[in-house]
C-alpha cells in the first residue's frame, strides 16, 4: 500500500537546471504548499503545486513527490511514467527513497493497461479522454484501469467515439475505420466551468468535458445532451455547416434533492475572490455542492490565482487554501513587514529604556527626599528645643524655610519620573501593539523542509560539469 509521507529535504547529486532567483523562490513556495496540501489531505491540490513546482525546477525530488501523489489519487499510468522517467536519479534520492520508489513502481504497474490502437487513416487524430495521443504511442498507449472514451477524426472523414474499458497488466486492442465524408467536418467548442460533464447524442457518448480540443461533428443538425449526476440535464441543438466553427456554452444547475456534500472553504487572504464552477462563493461560509469534482478558481491582487480540482465525497469537506504570493509582491510585503517589525522593536526598546530611567528617578528621589525630610526635622526638633519652642532670629528662620523648600522640591521632583515611567510605558505599550499587530515577514516564507536545493555547491570532474547539492 501506498504510504501517506512525502519526501522532503535536499538530496545529493546533480540539479540539471538551475533556476533564476524568482523561480527557485516560487518554485520553494510551491513545494512547501504541496507539502502542506498533502499532509491535510487535499492530494488534488499537492499534485498542482508539485506539478508547478517540477516544471520551474525539473528536480528528482520533486518528480518523486509528484509520483507518489498521482499514486495517491489512483492515476496509476501517470505515477508510473514519472517514477520511469525518475529512474536515472534514484541514486541521488538515497537507498531507502529509490527502494520505496521501486515498490510504488511495481504496485502502480499491476493498474496499467495497454491501448492498442490502429486506424485506417494516416494522419487522424486520436484522443483518449479528450487528451491528443502522440502517434508514436499509439500501438502502446499506456492508461490506468478503467473506462475510457476514445475519439478518432480526420479532415474528410466522419468522427467516431468509442467508450472502452481496459482492465490492469491487458492490452486492449481497438481498430477504427473512418468513414469517408462528402462535406468537411464541423468544430464544436464546448465551454461549461462544471467539469465532468458528459456530451452525448442519441444515448451515444461524445466527449467529456472540459475538451483539449473541439469537438468534430459531421455537418448538419445535432440535438446534444449535456449531463452529470446531480444536475438537472440541458439540451441545445447544433445547426452548422461544413467546415464551419461552432460554439456551445453550457450551464447545469443542481438538480432538487441531489446527494451533495457540505464544504467549508476557508482562504489565507480574506478577501480574495472566490468562485467554484464559475459561480462567485463566499470564503468561510458552509456550502452545499453536488458529489464529484469542481472547479475553484480563488484569486487576489499581488497572488498567483489559485485554480484547484474539488473531488466531494459524501460528508463534510474542510479545506484551509493558501495563496502564493508573487515575487513583487513578497518583496513589497517583505520590506514593509521589516519595516514595521524593525519600529516596533525601537518603539518598545525605547520605552523600555525611558520606563526604566524613570523608574530608576524615582527610587533615587525616594532617597533624596527621604534625606531632606530627616535634614527638616532635625533642624525643626533644634528649633523645638529653644526657649519657647521656635526660632530666636531671622537667620534661623531662614535656614528653617530653606530646608522645608528643599524638602518639598524633591517631592514635586517626582513629577519628572512618573513622567518618564507614563511615557515610557506607553511607548512599549505602542512598541508590542506594532509587533502584535504588524505583518510577520516570515508569513510568506517555506519552511527549512521544502528547500529541495540544499546548498548548492559547483562540481567539476571528467566529462561533466554541473550543479549539485550538498547535504
Amino acid at each position: 500500500m501506498l504510504g501517506t509521507a512525502l519526501a522532503f529535504g535536499a538530496v545529493a547529486g546533480t540539479v540539471h537546471a538551475t533556476p533564476a532567483s524568482s523561480e527557485r523562490e516560487e518554485a520553494r513556495l510551491r513545494f512547501d504548499r504541496g507539502l502542506t496540501l498533502y499532509e491535510g489531505g487535499d492530494f488534488n491540490g499537492a499534485l498542482v503545486e508539485f506539478q508547478r513546482a517540477y516544471e520551474l525546477t525539473g528536480h528528482p525530488l520533486v518528480l518523486y513527490n509528484l509520483a507518489l501523489v498521482e499514486a495517491k489519487l489512483g492515476h496509476a499510468a501517470e505515477a508510473v511514467t514519472a517514477l520511469e522517467r525518475l529512474e536515472p536519479a534514484l541514486a541521488e534520492l538515497g537507498s531507502e527513497r529509490a527502494e520505496r520508489a521501486r515498490r510504488v513502481h511495481a504496485e502502480q504497474l499491476l493498474n496499467v493497461g495497454i491501448l492498442d490502437l490502429t486506424i485506417n487513416v494516416p494522419n487522424a487524430v486520436v484522443q483518449v479522454d479528450n487528451v491528443d495521443v502522440p502517434r508514436e504511442t499509439l500501438a502502446a498507449l499506456r492508461v490506468t484501469a478503467g473506462p475510457h472514451l476514445v475519439s478518432f477524426w480526420a479532415a474528410g472523414y466522419e468522427p467516431r467515439h468509442v467508450s472502452v474499458t481496459v482492465a490492469g497488466g491487458a492490452k486492449k486492442a481497438l481498430r477504427a475505420e473512418l468513414v469517408p465524408l462528402t462535406l468537411p467536418v464541423v468544430h464544436l467548442t464546448i465551454t461549461s466551468e462544471l467539469p465532468d460533464v458528459e456530451v452525448r447524442e442519441q444515448g451515444q457518448l461524445l466527449a467529456r468535458l472540459p475538451l483539449a480540443a473541439p469537438l468534430t461533428l459531421t455537418p448538419g443538425a445535432h440535438a446534444l445532451r449535456f449531463e452529470r449526476a446531480g444536475y438537472v440535464p440541458a439540451e441545445r441543438t447544433v445547426d452548422a455547416g461544413a467546415g464551419t466553427q461552432a460554439a456551445v456554452s453550457v450551464t447545469l444547475t443542481p438538480a432538487a434533492g441531489a446527494r451533495g456534500a457540505d464544504v467549508e472553504l476557508t482562504l489565507s487572504e480574506p478577501d480574495a475572490v472566490l468562485s467554484i464552477d464559475g459561480e462567485h462563493r463566499l470564503a468561510g461560509t458552509r456550502l452545499r455542492l453536488p458529489l464529484g469534482r469542481h472547479a475553484l478558481l480563488a484569486e487576489h491582487a499581488g497572488f498567483f490565482p489559485l485554480a484547484r480540482e474539488l473531488a466531494l465525497p459524501e460528508g463534510t469537506t474542510r479545506l484551509s487554501l493558501e495563496l502564493l504570493p508573487t515575487p513583487e509582491y513578497l518583496d513589497s510585503y517583505v520590506s514593509r513587514a521589516k519595516t514595521l517589525r524593525l519600529a516596533s522593536y525601537l518603539t518598545a526598546g525605547v520605552g523600555a529604556l525611558v520606563t526604566i530611567a524613570g523608574t530608576a528617578y524615582l527610587i533615587y528621589n525616594s532617597g533624596q527626599k527621604r534625606d531632606a525630610e530627616r535634614a527638616f526635622n532635625a533642624y525643626a526638633d533644634e528649633v523645638s528645643g529653644q526657649p519657647g519652642g521656635h526660632c530666636p532670629d531671622a537667620a534661623c528662620e531662614q535656614t528653617l524655610q530653606i530646608l522645608l523648600d528643599d524638602w518639598r522640591s524633591k517631592q514635586r521632583n517626582d513629577v519628572y519620573g512618573w513622567l518618564g515611567v507614563g511615557i515610557g510605558s506607553a511607548a512599549l505599550a505602542s512598541g508590542i501593539a506594532l509587533y502584535l499587530l504588524g505583518n510577520d515577514p516570515n508569513r510568506y516564507a517555506p519552511k527549512p523542509r521544502s528547500d529541495v536545493f540544499g546548498s548548492l555547491e559547483l562540481r567539476l570532474g571528467p566529462g561533466f560539469f554541473g550543479l549539485g547539492t550538498r547535504l
